[in-house]
């Protein structure tokens, strides 16, 4: 496999281990001010993504996975949105509550790494309408050409698009 694609898998699982890890020890010394239902939604979100990325890694060349992938999205990138501004939200309420128990290294990875996901993400939506607006035929090919989708689910294990 791809070395650069591994090292990504290892910094990705690194990263929402220690977010899991932060969270859960967060429940472990009972602190209430940090106990929300934003707290449960990042770390259950969390670890969905953690199982995820580890499927992704082990079966990124199994067409029915793909196919698997290609249904969920819309859904994962609604929950995504969602898990950025409770991140976000969150660790603003734990500043402002002044929450000493949940000060911590990975509050603030938390914070940044939400932030920066924010700004990749609207950056991306920024590019998608430019290329709708740019290209409006491209909107066709995307909802209708068959042969497009079925290439695309096919392709060969060298080429590790998704």
């Amino acid at each position: 496999m791809n070395i650069m694609l591994f090292i990504v898998f290892i910094i990705n699982v690194a990263i929402l281990s220690s977010i899991i890890y932060y969270l859960k020890r967060l429940e472990t010394i009972g602190c209430n001010c940090a106990l929300n239902f934003k707290h449960d939604y990042i770390m259950y979100f969390t670890s969905f993504i953690l199982l995820f990325s580890v499927l992704n890694y082990g079966l990124i060349n199994v067409p029915s996975y793909r196919l698997f992938r290609l249904y969920i999205y819309i859904p994962y990138v609604i929950a995504l949105i969602f898990n950025i501004v409770f991140t976000i939200q969150y660790v603003n309420e734990m500043k402002r509550l002044n929450c000493d128990c949940s000060k911590s290294f990975y509050r603030e990875l938390m914070y940044i790494l939400a932030i920066l996901q924010a700004a990749v993400w609207t950056l991306l939506g920024l590019s998608f309408i430019a290329i709708l607006v740019m290209y409006p035929q491209s909107l066709k090919i995307l909802f209708t050409d068959k042969k497009f989708w079925k290439k695309y689910l096919n392709k060969s294990r060298t080429n590790n698009a998704l």
